[in-house]
């Protein structure tokens, strides 16, 4: 299991076992609700993501500061997955690469970091197997310490 936060709910049925509120890892920046007391406590989003991950870092933060984090089953919100990039898209598969790696650098603890730092070389040997370019890049420029938008 890789060190992340958790959505609930996805590729599941609806069978009503998320019909009451309740707290979470974190919420999607897709449909975020956000005190601005949380934000002048917390900061906004960090500007080296641009994609994927800042999200749950906010919301890590937000917890750590002493607030909740909830969903409100009530609350509809209509989201095509993956409309930003594409799903399964390079630019996708870039973002998530190293935004996971920018994640982890900023929030693991430390034996968390030492585990995907051997696993490294595991991660990559995959992405080479599938033919996935764009996530290597995406590992690459979390090496060069590039971050924020970069146009591939």
């Amino acid at each position: 299991m890789r060190y992340s936060g958790g959505l609930i709910g996805i590729g599941e049925k609806d069978r009503g076992q998320y019909d009451r509120k309740g707290k979470v890892d974190y919420v999607s920046g897709t449909a975020m609700l956000i005190k601005r007391e949380v934000l002048d406590m917390t900061g906004l989003f960090h500007g080296k993501y641009f994609g994927y991950y800042e999200d749950v870092e906010l919301c890590l933060r937000a917890k750590k500061a002493g607030f909740r984090v909830i969903f409100v089953p009530k609350a509809v919100i209509c989201h095509k997955e993956s409309s930003s990039f594409g799903k399964n898209s390079p630019a996708q598969s870039y973002y998530m690469a190293r935004n996971h790696l920018l994640f982890l650098e900023r929030n693991a603890p430390w034996q968390i970091k030492i585990r995907e730092l051997i696993r490294l070389p595991k991660t990559i040997r995959e992405h080479w197997q599938r033919g996935e370019t764009f996530a290597l890049l995406g590992i690459r420029d979390y090496c060069l310490r590039r971050f924020g938008k970069r146009d591939y």
